[in-house]
């Protein structure tokens, strides 16, 4: 169950994929409260799903949206900002990814975060570390 974010990047819908199979099997799991509490909590996206018969209502019943897989775009690099007109969703690991370039403030706080680390790890005097934070 893929998290999804918008192409902003902000986490906004979960991705049910249904493999191949008795789509019937499902209808109680579509039907439990938990579920239907979840679809309308949170954006539930189904792509590239026909649902039928009782399931198909099970289904129309939630907050749950049918989607084309077309629509969400893969990345597990960092965030592109220049994705297709009609791309509306972003799967994959690029929140894990390192920003490209951090900014100064970024760079200068990660560097004494650092610091204050290295001298944790070496049992400094409590005068050295309070001589970062003065800084």
């Amino acid at each position: 169950m893929p998290l999804l974010a918008d192409r902003k990047g902000k986490l906004s819908a979960l991705q049910f994929n249904f493999g191949p199979g008795d789509a019937s099997q499902l209808a109680p799991l579509i039907e439990h409260p938990d579920f239907l509490n979840l679809a309308q909590r949170f954006p539930c996206l189904l792509a590239d799903f026909t649902p039928v018969g009782e399931f198909g209502e099970a289904v129309a019943a939630t907050a749950c949206k049918l989607i084309s897989s077309a629509s969400i775009a893969k990345s597990d690099t960092e965030l592109s900002r220049d994705y297709a007109a009609g791309i509306e969703w972003v799967a994959g690991n690029w929140y894990f990814a390192a920003p490209a370039k951090p900014s100064g403030t970024q760079a200068a706080s990660r560097a004494l975060a650092l610091q204050l680390v290295q001298l944790v790890a070496d049992d400094a005097d409590n005068r050295e570390i309070e001589d970062v934070f003065r800084r």
